[in-house]
């Protein structure tokens, strides 16, 4: 089956019930027949033509872990994730708009959306055979986020999360604010501690300043990695 026959050709292969009720849990959706068609296409009846080595169809445990193995929102982004095309883009299937596109996962950003899953392989067939940074097209269509945007956003607002919010990072913004909430806690009781006199509030202090130190230097690693390519 070619790729771009994968809409015409996906309901004949049958439907792994107990798989699609996992998926359909997992994001919180209700998938059409022709989607769970193609999500139980095994990976070995698809002719990806020249693109055969870095192209695939993802494999179930995949698809149902794709927003912890691949640190990408996918859930969050009403998106599920289907095909791998290249380098952080995968084809993705939009189940609150009803309609096909690509993601690329440094950033979280979305792009070349279509109602037809094998229009979108035909008419960006140049795009999955290119990398991103030689494609002037498609750097116009991302939705990327602004590395500038998301800098202000950390120096300003890191206790809160704000910049990985920004980013699409739900995980990474509630860990962020995790480790606020603690560092402000250790200070607070130093700070009670020298208030009324009560010895050994020393190591809080210290453990304080030390989890604002990592909880800095972690965000801007983390910020600086996610906008790498805007």
């Amino acid at each position: 089956m070619k790729l771009t026959d994968i809409t015409l050709e996906a309901n004949k292969f049958a439907i792994d019930d107990t798989f699609i009720n996992k998926v359909e849990t997992i994001y919180s959706c209700k998938l059409p027949y022709i989607v769970k068609h193609i999500l139980c296409i095994p990976d070995g009846a698809i002719d990806y033509g020249d693109r055969t080595n870095s192209m695939h169809k993802l494999p179930n445990d995949l698809v149902l872990t794709a927003s912890e193995e691949m640190h990408s929102d996918f859930i969050g982004n009403h998106l599920l994730p289907i095909f791998d095309i290249h380098e952080n883009d995968y084809v993705c299937y939009d189940f609150l708009k009803n309609t096909w596109c690509m993601f690329h996962t440094v950033g979280d950003y979305v792009f070349n959306g279509s109602d037809n899953l094998s229009e979108l392989f035909e008419s960006k067939n140049e795009i999955i055979n290119s990398s991103t940074s030689d494609n002037p097209n498609l750097s116009m269509t991302k939705q990327s986020k602004s590395r500038a945007v998301a800098l202000l956003l950390f120096l300003f607002l890191y206790i809160f999360g704000a910049h990985f919010f920004y980013l699409g990072q739900k995980k990474k913004a509630f860990i962020q604010i995790g480790l606020s909430i603690v560092g402000i806690t250790f200070y607070t009781i130093w700070a009670l501690q020298t208030n009324f006199g009560t010895q050994g509030g020393s190591i809080f202090y210290g453990m304080s300043w030390m989890l604002v130190l990592v909880s800095w230097v972690w965000g801007l690693i983390n910020t600086l990695k996610l906008t790498k390519n805007s």
